[in-house]
């Protein structure tokens, strides 16, 4: 789950790591509801993706938000 900060820059993210937009649903529905809150999103994504009932147990997945100017926070997750 990853909150790119703008919707484009998250569909860079997730082009470049290869990642299917059926996995990152999540990011665009706490987007459409909440709108961009910078780094705090990832929070939001992480609420409507346990809402759905994903990632399923075992699997292991990257939280990234980006900032502004440049930065940016990666934890590694692995949901039990």
């Amino acid at each position: 789950m990853g909150e790119g900060g703008a919707w484009d820059s998250g569909d860079y993210f997730e082009a470049g790591l290869g990642i299917n937009g059926g996995k990152t649903q999540a990011r665009g529905e706490a987007l459409a509801k909440h709108g961009n809150l910078s780094s705090m999103t990832v929070l939001y994504i992480m609420e409507e993706a346990l809402r759905r009932g994903e990632p399923a147990t075992g699997e292991r997945g990257l939280m990234a938000a980006f900032g502004p100017g440049f930065s940016a926070e990666m934890l590694p997750l692995e949901w039990a």
